[in-house]
């Protein structure tokens, strides 16, 4: 990257910003609305340039190939972060995907609306037919 940090990127739709902290460490951070309702998550702590740069720019392909995992493991230090792993356990740092469609296209083929199709078809006839039946 090479640029003056803090590093921020919108890559469809999701906001990838890696700055240094008060510590002197590094932290890349994911705002994606199919992970953890869309807030942000700590993707990678960092404790050199060079390392949050890498980190940076691994997330970014992945956004960008549509290559990130199922789920996400929250790597926040924070001092609220550990309060609540030790209060809760750490399974609220771990999201889940939950995938959403970009392209309505994708919502229904041909093949998703033969088996409505069918069965309105069945039961119309099987309408017609009671109908029939009770003349």
């Amino acid at each position: 990257m090479s640029n003056p940090l803090p590093w921020v990127q919108t890559l469809d739709g999701v906001r990838l910003s890696t700055a240094r902290l008060s510590s002197g460490k590094f932290q890349t951070i994911m705002e994606h609305p199919e992970y953890n309702d869309g807030r942000p998550m700590v993707v990678a702590n960092t404790d050199t340039v060079l390392e949050a740069e890498r980190a940076h720019n691994e997330w970014a392909w992945m956004v960008k190939d549509d290559a990130l995992p199922d789920e996400i493991y929250d790597e926040n230090e924070s001092p609220a972060a550990v309060l609540a792993d030790a209060k809760f356990g750490d399974d609220w740092r771990v999201s889940a995907r939950v995938r959403r469609y970009r392209d309505m296209s994708r919502l229904a083929t041909r093949a998703d609306l033969r088996v409505p199709s069918i069965f309105l078809i069945a039961l119309g006839l099987a309408l017609i037919l009671a109908y029939l039946l009770t003349q």
